[in-house]
């Protein structure tokens, strides 16, 4: 089963990692990725960081 997860950050701006790649994510920013993959904070640029995150999950047979 394939998790997807939406991250939505409020007052952020920081470097986040979701697989291979680097995004630079400022407020106001929408990043959405396969949540299967290794992700998280690279670096948090400006603190404090507030950010609402969603996580979904597609049933077998499910697409995206």
């Amino acid at each position: 089963m394939m998790e997807r997860s939406t991250s939505t950050y409020w007052k952020a701006n920081s470097l986040i990692v979701a697989g291979d790649e680097v995004f630079h994510l400022r407020p106001g920013d929408f990043l959405y990725f396969d949540g299967a993959v290794l992700h998280g904070p690279e670096r948090m640029i400006r603190l404090p960081a507030r950010l609402l995150v969603v996580i979904g999950q597609l049933k077998a047979g499910e697409e995206a």
